[in-house]
Order: structure tokens, then sequence, then C-alpha cells
């Protein structure tokens, strides 16, 4: 059945110290598109998303800092298969250092959706507290474990850039499901980068649950493992299943301006002796880009690019609990077709450096009926999965087209579609500037 979602939504310049960049935003796609700048590698992080104050010097960034009160709002309306939704949002900055956001929205069919964020921000270290979701991993969308997908929730964040070397640390709470069972997430990672074309990030993901279950004081230590607090019985509850932990090593670099190589891999159990813990295997996940600059003029270039994810079946799920899966709203945190999944896609990308950017995918897509889609609280007991499992696979083959066009120095239009053999969803916005703020 074929599904057309068709949004317009109006909003104003998102001139924010230590703000994320919205995914949908012109700039967002900029930065992306700008693999080959200096500027891009100084500042490319593998945990978490484009920050503005990190790309000021960079073209349509529009960053000011300000040491005065600055006040934007911003009006949104949209329509999204079938219900019509109307909202806002404010941003605020105070003293170079200190920002906020608050946004609400209320659809037709009484569904509210919000995030919010406080913080601080200097040369070394931000603080903030705020319901959004995180971003980790190297390349474009092969992000397997947290990802801008996924839906909000509520969380500290701690980061601190020391040059070369950077660290970040959440903590934070997702949902309150089935009469009482609370789920968490801690999450912790380094990294290290050249600032020219390399960086490399090792990090552990934590989801951790249970009936009426409080806030874990172990996992606020940030130098904390979840193997050495399980292991020491550091746990208020110590139940099999209540805690499932995976470690994500990422992997970002550019080869003399002529390729780029992306990597994610991902192990939710490793198996250090398979003589000792018999029956059990690793369960992991990877994926792979490349991009590869084909035409490269002052004005213009045409990228080749491809990618292939794979994600184990048993991977971000619990053979105990599924309620320590990693998943969040009943959809996945990290990839969007979460685990027990494959997907291959290739092809090409326009960027004239100025106003347009355009991009072109055609792939074929696997998942199995035991992905996070489709089971998203269900614990995996490997010993009952049918035999026969490959008759309960969908297999898909895609296009996806994006487009992203300055129209006016204040105005910009974004749009996606996605082309399946199964559905078709079209998405674009128009983010309107508005060149005056209100401060005080």
């Amino acid at each position: 059945m074929k599904k057309l979602i068709i949004s317009l939504v109006l909003f104003s310049n998102l001139n924010v110290y230590c703000q994320d960049i919205s995914s949908s935003s012109y700039l967002f796609n900029y930065i992306k598109a700008s693999w080959k700048s200096p500027i891009f590698w100084s500042n490319h992080t593998l945990l978490g998303a484009p920050r503005l104050q990190d790309y000021k010097d960079l073209k349509y960034s529009n960053f000011m800092m300000t040491d005065s009160l600055e006040i934007q709002f911003i009006f949104e309306s949209h329509r999204n298969n079938g219900y019509n939704f109307v909202g806002g949002s404010a941003y605020a900055t105070f003293k170079n250092h200190f920002y906020s956001y608050l946004s609400n929205y209320h659809s037709s069919s009484n569904f509210m959706q919000n995030k919010f964020k406080f913080g601080f921000q200097n040369e070394w270290v931000c603080l903030q507290i705020g319901r959004n979701n995180e971003h980790w991993g190297a390349g474009d969308n092969l992000q397997l474990v947290l990802s801008n997908d996924a839906g909000y929730y509520d969380y500290f964040m701690l980061s601190s850039d020391y040059g070369n070397i950077r660290v970040k640390y959440i903590h934070g709470f997702l949902e309150s499901i089935d009469n009482g069972v609370n789920r968490y997430l801690n999450a912790k990672g380094i990294e290290w980068t050249d600032k020219k074309s390399l960086v490399i990030s090792l990090s552990e993901i934590i989801i951790y649950s249970g009936l009426g279950r409080h806030l874990e004081l172990g996992y606020l230590n940030p130098m904390s493992s979840h193997i050495e607090i399980e292991l020491n019985d550091r746990l208020t509850q110590q139940e099999g299943g209540q805690a499932n932990a995976v470690w994500q090593f990422s992997l970002d670099y550019i080869f003399k301006d002529k390729l780029r190589f992306s990597s994610n891999i991902v192990y939710d159990e490793i198996v250090f002796d398979p003589h000792i813990e018999t029956g059990s295997k690793n369960r992991k996940g990877y994926s792979i880009g490349l991009v590869i600059p084909i035409i490269d003029l002052k004005n213009y270039n045409i990228d080749l690019h491809s990618s292939i994810i794979s994600i184990d079946t048993p991977t971000f799920r619990h053979g105990a609990s599924g309620y320590t899966n990693f998943s969040n709203q009943y959809k996945p945190l990290g990839w969007t077709y979460g685990s027990d999944s494959k997907e291959f896609k290739a092809g090409l990308s326009f960027f004239n450096k100025n106003n347009l950017i355009i991009k072109s995918e055609v792939g074929k897509r696997k998942i199995g009926p035991e992905s996070l889609l489709k089971k998203p609280y269900a614990p995996y007991f490997e010993h009952l999965v049918n035999n026969n499992i490959e008759n309960n696979v969908s297999y898909e083959l895609f296009i996806l087209n994006r487009v992203n066009l300055i129209i006016h120095r204040l105005i910009s239009l974004n749009g996606n579609m996605h082309y399946g053999s199964k559905d078709l969803s079209i998405w674009f916005n128009l983010e309107v500037k508005f060149p005056d703020n209100f401060k005080i």
C-alpha cells in the first residue's frame, strides 16, 4: 500500500551556541557535502551531530556569538500521513556560553511531541540536560546504535574537548512501559582525531531496566564499565537480563582528498572462549561507506558513494528480558531498520558549492522476522527460532532522492523521497530565516 507523506515546515534561523544542527536543514546537508573541507575535519566528531558553533566559519552557518540575551521564536505547521500538526519552538542564548531550546507540537489526533535543552559550553566542556536523541557513529546514515531517527528521550550530557582527544557521557531515562517497567540509557565514548583526515572512536552503550527501577548510581561514573559493574555486584537489581551493553568502534578517514572511508563495528556479546561459553557466539553488526569524487571542479562536484549495513539476528536484543533491547517508543534506537537486517545501496550526489545539493541512491534491503522493528520488546530465544526463518524475510528494492536548495538568502527548500516496492513517502520543509533577532 503506497503512502504519501508531505510536510511543510516554516521556521527561523537557528543561531544557538552549542546547539545541534537539525538533520533536515540545508546547513546539516551542506556540512555533509563539504567532507573534503579542512573545516569539516577540524571539527568532525563521531560522538554526536554537528553543532553550530563548530562550523561558524562555514558558508550558510549564519552563526553569531553575543553576550546579550538573544531569543528566537519558531512557528511550524505541517501535514503528516493525513494529520495536521501545529507547534512552535523558542531558542535563547546568553553570555556566549548559556543556551536553551524548547519545542512543542500538537496534532489533530491529540498526539503531542516535545523536546528541550538547557546547557552551558565553553572551549573545552559542554553540560546539557534535556529531551532529544543522540547520533553516534561514522559516515552518512551509517549509525547503528544511536541515531537521530529515534524517538526523543530525557538525558543528561557531559562532554569535554582536549584537542586531539574528546570524551562524551550521557545518562538518561527512555520510558516507562507495561505497568511500571522503567528503562534507562547510559553511554560513554572516547575519540581521537588528527583534525585533518582521521577520526576514530570507541564507545559503550547500555540499556538497563526493571519494575520500578531507579537511576543506577553505579553507572554515574563516566570511567566505569558495564562488565566491571556487573561482575562486582554494584547494581541494585542483580537478576539476569536487567542490563544489556554493546560496544562500538567507529572510524572516518579521508585519503588524499580522493576517497572517504567510514565504518562502524558493533559487538553485542563477545565470546572469548567458545569451549567454556558453550552454545554462545558473537553478536555483531557493521556498516561500511565509501565516497569517491568523480568530478571535482571549483564550482561543483559529483561524488559516487556506496554503503552496506549488516546486523546479526540477535544483536541489540537480550535473551532474558526484552526490556533491555535497544529500542524506544517501539522503534530502534539506532539504525531505522533495527536488527536482523541488511542493506546495500549506491548512488550519486551533486553539490554546486553555492545553493544546491542533490543525492540519488538505489539499493536493496532485507529485513528478517526478528528485527527490532517487528519485536521491539521481545526477548530473543535462539533455540526457538524457526529453521525456516527465510520464509518470513522481506526483501525490498528502493530508490532514495534528496534535494536541498537555497531559494533566497533567507529561504531554503529541503525534501526527501523514498520509493520502495511496498510504499512511497515524500517529505519536504521550507526553511525561512528571519534576519533580525530579539535581543536584550
